[in-house]
């Protein structure tokens, strides 16, 4: 229990201390770059909510942080790095830290119209087991080339990429699309709908693949802060027998 408290302390402690104010949600897959922007600012969201209809946590918070190292012309590198915690229930306690994963990508980014970005990326992730051995550990690395465009008031990505190195898992090839659409309303105060589609191969005794997909509309009640709603199909790696979860998350978010 106390390591989770230091946890959530944590997460807390970012959003209310230093939310930023970055143009997407986070993603139900692989997290993708907060914003593609092309200037040399940190960006940096914040995240934390209550799953109402999963069998495997209870909540679950996040933290993402994007920034350009160098930029010369249209072209830039950028980085980010993403940790998520998911908390269930167990031996007692109300919350308990089950899973961490953790993420970081580096690639190149392109402007090659006004409003298209590509980017090359390398991607790698791995999810650790919080005080439980009953879990496995698992990592990926992959490779990828993404797009972004923006369609008047929707923000448009795509993405494929090959799995390189993976312990645990068998995947083969990725593909992520998602729209973001953000309704008119004043600054600090507009809605957003969200729709994320990502699909994984596979070349194992678990499946030939699997196809997972979010919705999620959300709020932004200041230039800060938000509320959030999620409903989706996620493969989790602690069901590698094919089961799905159908989460419905309820939560809060900060951004910059």
């Amino acid at each position: 229990m106390s390591k989770f408290v230091i946890y959530i302390a944590l997460l807390l402690f970012i959003i209310l201390t230093a939310p930023s104010l970055c143009k997407a949600q986070f993603p139900e897959g692989p997290p993708i770059p907060i914003s593609g922007v092309e200037s040399d600012e940190m960006h940096m969201a914040s995240r934390f909510g209550y799953e109402a209809n999963s069998s495997l946590y209870k909540y679950h918070g996040e933290v993402q942080q994007e920034g350009n190292f160098a930029a010369l012309g249209g072209t830039s590198l950028y980085g980010l790095g993403n940790l998520a915690l998911g908390c269930g229930i167990r031996g007692g306690n109300i919350l308990q830290p089950d899973r961490l994963w953790g993420t970081f990508e580096f690639g190149i980014r392109r402007k090659y119209q006004e409003k298209r970005l590509a980017e090359l990326f390398y991607q790698h992730q791995s999810a650790h087991s919080m005080d439980r051995d009953d879990w496995p550990e698992a990592m990926y690395e992959m490779f990828g080339v993404r797009l972004r465009e923006e369609l008047g008031r929707a923000n448009v990505s795509s993405s494929i990429a090959y799995y390189n190195r993976r312990i645990y898992l068998d995947y083969d090839m990725d593909a992520q699309a998602r729209i973001s659409y953000h309704f008119a309303g004043s600054e600090g105060h507009k809605a957003c709908i969200d729709f994320d589609l990502h699909g994984v191969s596979e070349n194992s005794a678990f499946g030939a693949g699997f196809i997972d997909y979010s919705i999620e509309p959300s709020i932004q009640l200041t230039k800060r802060y938000g509320l959030y709603a999620t409903y989706g199909l996620e493969h989790d790696i602690q069901k590698p027998n094919g089961e799905t979860d159908q989460p419905i998350v309820f939560g809060v978010k900060a951004q910059m």
